[in-house]
């Protein structure tokens, strides 16, 4: 096995050697961990590095750490203040811990027999406490994402760590509009959402079919045959109302913004493919902000308009094709797709 010496470690493992006192033993652990993650963890290949023990000192302990220093053979000893055999606080017969506490050869061969036990019960806690923080271990190689990518159906593995914690909402059969709503009320940081279901609106009819036609194309009288192009359709479009909310966060939310995008993500993940939206943002006016022309503020349509604020919010309608979700639905038609219905 290698030699580590001190001058192989950064700055930060460094001030962790000075002051070992100072850090607390997860905090520690967790460091050194991260800091040598090419030999594996702790449990593991790590142990081969990294020893950790009780100190054998019977006075009072003022941290978690005693000490932490390399020895001779390379490892590092992290002598500890807890939980120990022996030590301040061991559980052995006080005159064992007078024994072992005692600076010879033969108390320190004992030591050295129940630190091998002692390495175990350490590492054990360590692992026990890192397992239902799931946050430790994104900072290491693991596969606690990919298992959370799973379950919420994202199977290509796309980066991105905002929707880590939508997982269950997005991995759910049954999506309904009391979900939309939660996962978009926690995503905005809280602003109220309301989703308004069977909204109308008018969908282009393809073209082909004829009357007396034959085949699959085939039109009939009072079955399928319609005059015009379009059709009024109140089950493929929902409104998503989101506020009241001030000006400054709706403006985080119109079309070209990186926080509008990632909503559109989102959506884009929950929505079932079809289904068009409108996102109805509920401005507050008299939380603007005065602005002028040529304010990369101002947005023309969007953030203005002319004169006092004569309503407690205004309602400010953005298409779902809009915004940046993962399969962009076609423009809208202004005359004929679109039938825009905003209170």
């Amino acid at each position: 096995m290698g030699t580590v010496t001190r001058r192989q470690v950064p700055a930060l493992i460094q001030a962790f050697l000075d002051d070992a006192p100072d850090f607390q033993f997860f905090q520690a652990v967790r460091l050194l961990e991260n800091h040598w993650h090419g030999h594996g963890r702790i449990g593991q290949g790590l142990d081969q590095w990294l020893r950790l023990r009780p100190a054998a000192e019977l006075g009072f302990p003022a941290s978690d750490i005693r000490r932490c220093r390399f020895v001779e053979d390379g490892q590092l000893d992290l002598q500890l203040n807890f939980m120990g055999l022996y030590g301040v606080d061991g559980i052995l017969p006080g005159y064992f811990l007078e024994f072992l506490a005692r600076d010879d050869e033969t108390s320190a061969a004992l030591r050295h027999f129940i630190d091998f036990l002692g390495h175990r019960f350490y590492a054990l806690y360590y692992l026990a406490w890192k397992k239902y923080r799931p946050y430790v271990t994104l900072e290491q190689d693991d596969q606690y994402l990919a298992w959370v990518n799973a379950l919420s159906g994202n199977v290509f593995g796309e980066d991105d760590a905002e929707e880590y914690a939508f997982s269950g909402a997005l991995g759910n059969r049954n999506r309904g509009a009391a979900g939309l709503e939660g996962m978009l009320a926690d995503f905005l940081g809280g602003i109220p959402v309301t989703v308004e279901q069977f909204v109308p609106r008018w969908v282009r009819v393809e073209t082909g079919g004829r009357l007396g036609g034959e085949g699959e194309a085939a039109m009939a009288l009072g079955d399928n045959t319609l005059l015009g192009d379009a059709i009024l359709d109140l089950n493929s479009k929902i409104g998503i109302h989101v506020g009241p909310l001030p000006a400054r966060r709706a403006r985080e939310l119109l079309p070209g913004h990186e926080r509008a995008r990632a909503l559109g993500r989102l959506l884009g993940r929950y929505l079932e493919p079809g289904m068009a939206f409108d996102v109805v943002l509920h401005v507050q006016p008299d939380q603007a902000t005065a602005i002028g022309l040529g304010s990369d503020e101002m947005v023309l349509g969007w953030s203005t308009w002319l004169g006092d604020a004569l309503q407690e919010s205004y309602a400010l309608c953005i298409p779902g094709s809009s915004f940046a979700v993962t399969e962009p639905a076609p423009p809208p038609d202004p005359e004929r797709d679109e039938l825009a219905m905003v209170a």
